[in-house]
């Protein structure tokens, strides 16, 4: 968006804060040094509950993380997993919550329960893999790619798929883009500018190849087929679509994460609908 003057456009001055570790997006945002951060619907959901007062005002991705197992695995199906280590980045994130209620509805299979969930870093469940400390592992899919291609891993299942297999729509918002009340009551008329500078800025990266040699860097991957890949992949989850009426999607999602996991694993109980700015035009 900076580089391509887009803020400028719309009339303000992107300036971007670093973070060294998932979850400090939201202590930027409460302690007012940031104005707007990303982070799953779920986690946006909790930290309103906990008194942040900021609303996501737009999405930018679908559910696309993969579960997946060494290329050599005898685990062929999700039912393989009873009684397995399954690795997960934390067992409270929202795709974890997805594939034990999925599962659930889908194989009469929680795997937080029925398996044993195996906390680590992204790049540490990737170790543990390769050294067989855990028999699969639900991963991000940046992360993946690589591996999946040179055939050191096999992708058993994906969050959207089994989704679908347990009955729920995968467009439910998932990652979305939040803006603290202090900075939409300070600049009235400036969300419909963020959400509009926002979208432009993914049709420019669904049309324009250039910007994504350094988008890729960032996760680490420098090589033309590497960065060919890494495009093609994300451009295959952005998702623009950001309305009321995904909201009935994302409700019946939550209900069935709190009847599996519990409200206390999930840490809210119901959807506010007023945790949402949707676009008047």
């Amino acid at each position: 968006m900076k580089s391509a003057a887009i803020d400028r456009k719309y009339g303000f001055d992107l300036q971007v804060s670093p973070i060294s570790a998932t979850g400090q997006q939201w202590l930027a945002l409460r302690s007012g040094s940031a104005d707007i951060g990303s982070g799953s619907v779920l986690d946006l959901l909790r930290q309103r509950q906990a008194g942040l007062p900021a609303r996501a005002f737009t999405t930018f991705q679908t559910y696309n993380n993969p579960v997946v197992v060494p290329a050599n695995s005898p685990i062929k199906s999700f039912v393989d997993l009873a009684g397995k280590k399954v690795g997960t980045p934390d067992p409270s994130l929202l795709d974890f919550m997805i594939i034990r209620a999925a599962g659930k509805k889908a194989f009469n299979l929680d795997v937080g329960t029925q398996a044993t969930p195996t906390p680590a870093s992204p790049t540490l469940l990737l170790e543990l893999l390769g050294k067989g400390q855990v028999d699969a592992a639900l991963e991000f899919s940046s992360l993946t790619a690589t591996p999946v291609a040179q055939g050191q891993l096999r992708e058993l299942t994906t969050v959207p798929q089994i989704m679908q297999q347990g009955g729920f729509n995968p467009k439910a918002f998932y990652l979305l883009i939040s803006v603290t009340d202090a900075w939409s009551n300070a600049h009235p008329g400036g969300v419909t500018k963020l959400h509009d500078a926002m979208v432009e800025t993914f049709q420019m990266l669904m049309t324009q190849d250039e910007p994504w040699t350094a988008l890729a860097a960032e996760v680490g991957l420098k090589g033309p087929a590497q960065v060919q890949g890494y495009m093609k992949s994300q451009r295959a989850v952005f998702q623009t679509e950001y309305s009321p009426q995904l909201l009935d999607a994302t409700t019946d999602l939550l209900n069935n994460l709190v009847s599996v996991a519990g409200k206390d694993a999930v840490g809210v109980s119901s959807v506010d609908p007023n945790a949402f700015i949707f676009p008047t035009k």
